[in-house]
Formats: structure tokens, C-alpha cells, sequence
């Protein structure tokens, strides 16, 4: 049985082959992060650990074998300056080592005077 509609042209017929594909989505640009997101939390977990060993301990020991900041602008994300600074004060010992000789000039203007590199 013949059907009376007209079959239409197929797409190559039409010079369309490959108009009926899906599109490439369009790129979605993504801004570059300012600072590697880890380090920011890598100091904050070291800062609540701390806090919460003291609060239980009552004094400690802190050792740091890269005490240096990794990101000198950002005071917020260095472990040492967190530590130094941590409430209540029940730390007792503070062993902070570092063989970059930039860094270790930060770390003692920070155990001289902990304000300095405050935001």
C-alpha cells in the first residue's frame, strides 16, 4: 500500500547533515582560584584541633616542621600564627622550624611581636 504523503528529502539530500546533531555546549570558564583551598583549611583543622586538645589537656607541646607561612599576604592561613595566637594560652611549649631563611625571618617578628602580621 502507497502512502499519498511525500516523503521528505532526507538531510544530506538537503545539504543539513549534520544540523540536526547536538551542539558543543558552550565552555564554562571557571575563575582561578586565589590560593590553593587545602591550605586555608589545613590551618583551620590544626587551630579547632589544637583548641580543643588544650581545653582538654590543659598545656602541650606544639612542633612545626614547616612553620613558615605558605602565603605570606594571607596571615589567616598560617598554622603557626593561628596556634600562637589560640585561646586560652595553655600551650607551653612552641618548636617552630623552617629552613627558608625569608620565612624564618616572618616567624620570629611573629613570636616577637604576634600583632604585626595580624589582618
Amino acid at each position: 500500500m502507497e502512502s499519498d504523503k511525500e516523503i521528505p528529502p532526507s538531510g544530506d539530500e538537503q545539504g543539513e547533515l549534520f544540523n540536526n546533531l547536538p551542539r558543543k555546549p558552550k565552555e564554562i570558564l571557571i575563575p582561578r582560584i586565589q590560593h590553593p583551598v587545602w591550605t586555608e583549611y589545613k590551618a583551620k583543622l590544626i587551630e579547632r584541633y589544637l583548641y580543643y586538645f588544650v581545653m582538654i589537656t590543659h598545656h602541650g607541646t606544639y612542633i612545626d616542621g614547616f612553620a613558615g607561612p605558605q602565603w605570606p599576604g594571607k596571615p589567616s592561613m598560617w598554622a603557626a600564627r593561628l596556634v600562637l595566637q589560640s585561646k586560652p594560652k595553655w600551650l607551653r611549649h612552641f618548636y617552630l622550624y623552617e629552613t627558608n631563611k625569608k620565612k624564618v625571618k616572618l616567624l620570629r617578628t611573629l613570636c616577637a611581636n604576634k600583632r604585626v602580621l595580624a589582618p
